[in-house]
This record gives C-alpha cells, structure tokens and sequence, in this order.
C-alpha cells in the first residue's frame, strides 16, 4: 500500500495545531487498534515522520500484552515480542513498552523484552490487572515512568506530588460496604458478552458517588426488554439509573 504523502502531512498539521491551540507542552496522540490494521496505517506513518524529522520532541509509548493461558500458567511473552516487530515494519521503534498482562512482569520477562525489543529494562513498564484502574497512575509512577518519559522529550523533572490522587485511590480500595445499582438500557450486550464501555460515563460516576460516600458499588446490567416483562426484579435494588 502507498501512503498518501498529502493525508500524513496533514495529520502532523493538525497535531500541532491542536498542541499551539491549547498552548502546550506535551500532546499526547492515541493511534487506537492493533498495529498492522489497515486503518491506522496513515497515523503511523504521519508519527514515523514526525519523529524522523523531530526525534527529540517525539516519543512512541506502545502497548502490548502478555498473556497467561490457564491451561500453561506462564506468562508469554512471545506476543509482546511479535507486536513490537510489527511496529518496527513500519519504521517505528517505540521508547517504552507498556507491558498489560493479569499479573506484573518477572524480571525474566523484562530481560527477555529488553533483549528482544533493544530497549533498556527501565523503560519496560509493567501493567498489571487492579482492582481500580485509579490505581493504575500510581504503579506507574512507582516504576518512573513520567521521569522516563520526560528525560526522553529533554523536559525538566518536574516535582510529582500525588498526594491526593493516592488519598483517593485509598478511599476507592477501603469502601467495603456494598450498595446495590442496576443501570437498564440497551445497548450493552453482544451474545454472551456486556459491553460496559457504552455507558462508561455512567459507570464511572456512580462509582465516584459511592466511594466518596465511602461505600462499594455493585452495578448490575438489566436489559430494558426483559425489564418491561418484568418490573418486580427492580425492587432488590437501592439505585436504578435508566441512561438517556
């Protein structure tokens, strides 16, 4: 496939007038899907430009994942590996590897990643599961992530203070007492499947109420057809929301 010069010049334009636009320092693009997907091929290439022809004001976070099939109970990191080499066709080397995987990595995986990847075993961040993804910024900075990333794009260190971030999380994993919430709508099934991101602005701030209220929110997904059959399964429940 040709890539269309004037299409990537045009991305780069506008990633740097939104940067101008909002006066900052740091833009941060997302390149959503898999790498090699048909789709995102213009957006790579407009970054492998970018930092071609900026290498210092550029830097590539790639995610990846490391599975561990319950029949084996190992980690693999083949897959890591694999999605790295893709992206290395099309001309990019990511500058640090954000590794998701149900459990942290080994440092058998972060030496095997490191060896395979070219990259420095501090700049191969572990993501594990958790049990709120606010927790998540934390065992980044845990790992120096924003201190490596800085040092990259050649920005001052600048004094991190997550000293309410953490006095959150703290409020979110001590919330024992449950409350119960069903959400009813429509669109949040595929076969055997809940697809919880349609209403994730509604998730996320029924969670925010109960935690600040120090309590643990159990939601759970009513289809609206069946409710209508049947309202009386409404009555177990201490919230209904009914989204727009």
């Amino acid at each position: 496939m040709d890539v269309v010069t004037y299409v990537t010049d045009e991305i780069i334009k506008r990633i740097k007038e939104a940067g101008r636009a909002n006066n900052a320092d740091v833009v941060v693009i997302e390149i959503g899907g898999t790498t090699g997907e048909y789709q995102n091929v213009l957006f790579l290439e407009a970054n492998r430009l970018m930092k071609l022809k900026n290498p210092a004001d550029v830097a590539h976070v790639h995610i990846t994942y490391l599975p561990i099939p319950a029949s084996i109970g190992e980690m693999k990191s083949k897959p890591a590996q694999m999605s790295v080499r893709d992206l290395n066709a099309v001309g990019i080397q990511p500058d640090i590897l954000l590794a998701r995987s149900e459990k942290p990595l080994d440092s058998s995986r972060v030496k095997k990643l490191s060896i395979s990847t070219g990259l420095e075993p501090e700049d191969i961040i572990s993501a594990p599961d958790v049990e709120s993804i606010y927790q998540v910024p934390i065992g980044f900075e845990n790992q120096n992530l924003t201190e490596r990333l800085l040092s990259k794009l050649g920005l001052k260190k600048q004094e991190k203070d997550l000293k309410e971030w953490r006095e959150f999380v703290e409020k979110v994993t001590a919330a024992k007492q449950n409350v119960e919430i069903a959400i009813v709508g429509k669109y949040f099934s595929t076969g055997d499947f809940t697809l919880a991101d349609s209403y994730i602005s509604v998730i996320e701030a029924v969670k925010h109420a109960a935690w600040i209220q120090g309590l643990k929110p159990e939601i759970t997904w009513l289809d609206s057809g069946k409710v209508l059959d049947n309202v009386e399964v409404l009555k177990k429940y201490q919230g209904i929301i009914v989204p727009g």
